[in-house]
């Protein structure tokens, strides 16, 4: 009869709210990076991102929305387990439980830009970009852009501003928070 009258918490709800304790923990990790640096410490705040992302991953998927707040839920989970998630090819190469450092973070592989570490990639400041030809005009940047620029510019950035942006929204709406 409890139940009726929603006095008695289900599993489910139980298991909701100890997830919101972990969803605002992230929220307040992610805000708390503040806003994406314009200089060489952009490399630092992805690496900064991606060990609280990878905190989450390692906890584990979040499972308990009610029915209305699933596709957040869903999101969420997106962008924790896919969008940057763990993968020897990809961005970050550590294993469960590895902190991300920038020696295991890797980002190029665009535009005729090799892939270098993040350590690599701060103290890289004499590779002149030869990515434009004739095939493509590109009159993006005045003077010779480095090799970094065109990788921050063209990934690193977007990265973390797509995944900043989403990781925000997707918790404050699973929060029951304004945007």
């Amino acid at each position: 009869m409890k139940m009726l009258f929603g006095l008695v918490k289900s599993k489910q709800e139980k298991q909701f709210e100890e997830e919101k304790v972990r969803i605002e923990q992230l929220l307040k990790a992610v805000e708390a990076l503040g806003e994406i640096p314009k200089d060489k410490t952009i490399f630092q705040y992805a690496v900064a991102l991606l060990n609280i992302k990878c905190t989450c991953e390692d906890a584990g998927e979040f499972s308990a929305a009610p029915v209305e707040l699933q596709k957040y839920q869903a999101s969420l989970n997106a962008l924790l387990f896919d969008s940057g998630s763990r993968h020897k090819h990809w961005h970050n190469r550590t294993a469960k439980g590895e902190k991300v450092t920038l020696g295991n973070t890797f980002w190029g592989d665009i535009y005729r830009v090799w892939t270098y570490s993040g350590d690599q990639w701060i103290r890289k400041d004499q590779d002149y970009w030869t990515g434009f030809n004739s095939f493509w005009n590109c009159n993006y940047y005045n003077g010779d852009p480095l090799d970094r620029d065109v990788v921050v510019d063209f990934q690193v950035k977007p990265y973390l501003e797509r995944n900043r942006k989403e990781l925000i929204s997707a918790c404050r709406a699973l929060l029951g928070k304004a945007a």
